[in-house]
């Protein structure tokens, strides 16, 4: 004996549901959805391009107080450190490092534009 095939039911559509798709295709006929989009899209950008910002001075802030320890250490009686000598040796090795990528970074930027 065949199993019987049950054929599912289409759902019946609701009020709400008939109303919003009249209003999207309303939309999308007028190119508002397209509008709408390009909004989104340059809201977005503008949020990247503010959370670089943000990266970069924090990054320049760093570089400022890596150096500004390295500074003290250097001009500073010994008494007065508060780093050991490979810890210093790190920092310094840290701050040069970024320093000469930063300057990589923008050399490799000028000759590209």
């Amino acid at each position: 004996m065949p199993a019987e095939l049950s054929v599912p039911k289409e759902p019946i559509p609701s009020e709400k549901g008939l109303a919003d798709a009249t209003e999207e295709a309303r939309h999308f006929q007028e190119g508002d959805l397209e509008e709408q989009a390009r909004r989104h899209r340059s809201a977005r950008m503008w949020h990247l391009h503010w959370i670089g910002i943000c990266a970069l001075w924090a990054g320049v802030v760093a570089v400022v107080v890596v150096s500004g320890v390295c500074l003290w250490h250097l001009v500073t009686p010994p008494a007065v450190h508060f780093l050991e000598a490979d810890q210093l040796s790190l920092l310094n090795t840290i701050a040069v490092t970024s320093i000469v990528s930063v300057l990589a970074t923008f050399f490799v930027q000028q000759v590209i534009r």
